[in-house]
């Protein structure tokens, strides 16, 4: 069986997160991603640890894709999104671990933007939106405010 799951995948605050970051409805531009939707094309990749580089954040590396995002809906809270996990490798390894219930995901963005000086995101285009191990926040200082919402159960 394929998971679909629905989850909040970039929550709004007037604070800074963990890493020093707000994010507001105002500040995230969904327009763009939503044509990738449409085409279905909104792939996103897992991301298993902290101190994974990228080659370049604006392009998806193939060899990672584990997941399609399916719709994506822009509330006052935040972005919230639906999304299959595929059978790629890096989505076989994820509905393992979410079957075994060894391990939470989150998702997280990719943006493309830039940070004013009052810390607000300004993204002018979404790369995608990534999975990671929840436990990933729990050993990167960065994010030790970061509302994260677990992939499994929807819990804060």
């Amino acid at each position: 069986m394929t998971p679909n799951i629905s989850n909040m995948f970039l929550p709004f605050s007037d604070e800074p997160n963990g890493n020093h970051r707000i994010y507001n409805k105002y500040s995230v531009d969904v327009s763009s991603y939503m044509d990738k939707i449409k085409d279905k094309t909104a792939f996103g990749e897992f991301i298993p640890n902290v101190f994974h580089e990228y080659n370049d954040e604006s392009q998806l590396e193939l060899s990672r894709i584990s997941h399609i995002i399916d719709s994506l809906e822009l509330t006052d809270k935040g972005i919230i999104g639906s999304l299959t996990i595929l059978d790629t490798f890096h989505g076989k390894i994820i509905k393992k671990l979410l079957e075994s219930e060894l391990a939470e995901f989150v998702v997280r963005p990719r943006l493309i933007g830039y940070v004013d000086f009052e810390h607000v995101v300004h993204a002018s285009k979404i790369i995608s939106f990534d999975i990671m191990p929840s436990f990933m926040d729990t050993f990167n200082p960065l994010n030790y405010r970061n509302i994260r919402f677990k992939l499994k159960n929807n819990n804060e």
